[in-house]
């Protein structure tokens, strides 16, 4: 058969019904190839082997029988085939059908010398042979195509780790087919009756930069080899976080047996060596820089990756927690560079520092005055703000012991209140309260923010203390500078107003001995008058005359009879 039997050769150009190709003077083998369907460019070799092929044929005779020629005879599931139908009837609608005459996979129509170009693809179906049919009404034709197994991925490069899909086609209908990654297992499946297995998903293994192959095999065909290109990779665990951060970072893909140097901002920083998959595992601490992104790059020597860490600011306080006026530092690290930093305890100002080229500083100051507990310190750039909590300690101090006055003492002059010195490391202040009663219920005197064990009553404070014959009570407690207040002392009483005991009592000693002489005087004038008194008396009697003899009777009655009696005298 040759070219002109099929073309007729003419000088005008080849009308071919849903051709591909295009001339004049074929037999020349002068022709231009035009775009009559979507997806030409990527026929034109074939067509023109076709062309080729057909040119180099001998004639056909007008009888010849209805016949089809295909090119390529055999590739996988889509592959697109150029078909020669020859041999039919001039002006006949031709039907293309794949496997089963049923299968219609394209339609044409003959020209005037019963010759058709068509293109079409081979649909999915079993591996091995497939009748390519080409029929009219009366007439039919076919020849075998060889389908062959293939696989197509989601992705054809990518990281160690990542997820690939793999649809596979041609393979033996119904068998348990297994996906291998350089010969090793990765994911198995079961093809349907075409032959056709889809959505098997596999994460790539750990392996080295570079292709690697991925072949799928149902028991009976293994399918083309098919590469994937593994690309070198780390992730990096935190990937923000202050100056002193410890990061791990992971790579994959790189050159196996390597050593792989990591670099901050282009300073290197510590080494690590690959395993014969091109993976590495390493930890490194985030040296002291300026907040915002920063560049970390792994280098093999031949393969290099980079991700950004993000430096976020940070202050830590040393110590935590302490007692008011502690000395506490501010070590901040990832502000602005040479920037002011404003620091503020519990949200008042109390300082400012300088950031240097790194982003730090350091801030000291003592704890002010505040109530115990968590205390707010906020530190401050022109775009940043950081808090920390700091703990004020919340022991109270020791309860003082009153001394003076004394359980149930009286006070007679200007009254003064001593009690026990306490301390405590945020420094002590004392209250007193002086009531009429024990439960303190009518408190007439009260004081506040004492810094001695001691207090002497005003005049003022004096004249709410009246005497009385009832007591009246004191009690003390201390509060240290961040407000923690001990519990009360035991109250004690004391009476107000003088006895003769306390006057006494109270006396300067020359007063008591003066007095004392003075007892003594006149205790011996006493004796000394009642001795002069008696002899005065005794005097008096010495000098006055004797009295008469005086006879004084009385009468005696008998015991038993009282109707006797005798006359007794005296002189």
């Amino acid at each position: 058969m040759s070219t002109a039997d099929i073309f007729k050769q003419k000088s005008s150009p080849l009308n071919v019904k849903r051709g591909l190709l295009s001339g004049e003077d074929c037999c020349n083998k002068r022709f231009t190839l035009r775009t009559i369907a979507r997806g030409f460019v990527s026929h034109l070799f074939p067509a023109m082997l076709l062309t080729a092929l057909l040119s180099s044929t001998s004639a056909v005779s007008a009888d010849d029988k209805p016949r089809i020629t295909i090119l390529p005879g055999q590739g996988p599931v889509g592959t697109e085939v150029i078909a020669q139908i020859s041999g039919f009837p001039a002006k006949t609608g031709i039907l293309i059908a794949a496997r089963e005459k049923t299968c219609i996979v394209q339609k044409t129509v003959t020209d005037n010398d019963g010759v058709a170009l068509v293109t079409f693809k081979i649909t999915e179906q079993p591996a091995g042979w497939c009748q390519i049919w080409a029929y009219d009404e009366t007439n039919v034709a076919w020849v075998m195509f060889t389908v062959v197994p293939s696989v197509e991925l989601s992705k054809t490069s990518g990281y160690v780790g990542e997820e690939v899909s793999v649809n596979a086609y041609g393979l033996a209908e119904k068998r348990e087919v297994t996906v291998y990654f350089d010969g090793k297992k990765v994911a198995t499946g079961q093809t349907n009756e075409k032959g056709t297995v889809s959505n098997l998903t596999f994460k790539v293994p750990k392996s080295c930069r570079g292709k690697h192959a991925i072949t799928v095999d149902d028991g009976k065909n293994e399918s083309q080899e098919v590469s994937f290109l593994v690309h070198q990779k780390f992730t990096l665990a935190p990937k923000s976080g202050p100056p002193g951060t410890e990061v791990t970072l992971s790579g994959t893909g790189f050159a196996a047996s390597a050593d792989v140097i990591i670099y901050f901002d282009d300073k290197d920083i510590t080494l690590a060596t690959t395993d014969d998959t091109g993976s590495f595992t390493t930890t490194f601490r985030v040296p002291k820089a300026a907040g915002g992104m920063h560049s970390i790059k792994a280098d093999d020597g031949v393969n290099r990756y980079y991700e950004d860490f993000a430096i976020e600011p940070a202050i830590a306080l040393n110590p935590r927690e302490g007692a008011i006026g502690e000395k506490v530092v501010i070590e901040g690290t990832g502000f602005n560079p040479n920037t002011p930093i404003a620091v503020s305890f519990d949200n008042k100002k109390i300082g400012t520092a300088t950031s240097n080229s790194e982003g730090s500083f350091i801030f000291t100051f003592n704890v002010p005055s505040c109530l115990h507990g968590e205390r707010t310190i906020t530190v401050s750039d022109t775009s940043t703000t950081k808090q920390a909590k700091f703990i004020v300690e919340s022991t109270p101090p020791p309860v003082p012991r009153l001394l003076s006055p004394s359980a149930g003492s009286r006070l007679t002059s200007v009254a003064t209140f001593e009690w026990e010195e306490v301390t405590d490391p945020s420094g002590v202040k004392y209250v007193i309260e002086i009531a009429t009663d024990t439960d303190f219920s009518n408190v007439l005197i009260s004081a506040k923010n004492l810094t001695t064990p001691r207090l002497t009553l005003s005049q003022e404070q004096q004249k709410l203390l009246k005497p009385a014959r009832t007591p009246y009570f004191w009690r003390v407690r201390a509060i240290d500078g961040a407000f923690n207040s001990s519990n009360w002392a035991e109250a004690k009483s004391f009476f107000v107003g003088a006895t003769v005991s306390t006057v006494v009592k109270n006396m300067p000693p020359w007063v008591t001995y003066s007095l004392l002489g003075l007892l003594f005087a006149l205790i011996a004038t006493f004796f000394y008058y009642l001795g002069y008194i008696r002899n005065q008396r005794q005097s008096d009697y010495d000098r006055e005359p004797a009295p008469e003899e005086q006879t004084f009777q009385w009468e005696q009655y008998d015991e038993v009879n009282y109707t006797d009696s005798k006359k007794i005298g005296y002189k």
